[in-house]
């Protein structure tokens, strides 16, 4: 068995929702890459990342912090 982290993400922030309730949602870290960082350095070698606010809109909203993930780039958006 593999464990893969998950980061979902509403406004470029790294979030928690209660039951899938968008208006009960916890932020636990503003910088995601840092997040997955974290995780890399635990040795975790997959990442499950979610656009909630593209999941809700339909279409991707967080572009840029996913491009920061998958490229690793500490540049601000």
């Amino acid at each position: 068995m593999h464990t893969i982290p998950a980061i979902d993400l509403i406004d470029g922030k790294c979030v928690r929702l209660t039951q899938g309730d968008y208006d009960r949602k916890t932020v636990y870290n503003e910088d995601p890459l840092a997040v997955a960082r974290e995780f890399e350095a635990a040795g975790l070698e997959r990442l499950h990342v979610v656009d909630l606010d593209g999941a809700r809109g339909g279409g991707i909203v967080n572009h840029r912090v996913l491009e920061r993930i998958a490229g690793g780039d500490e540049a601000e958006d």
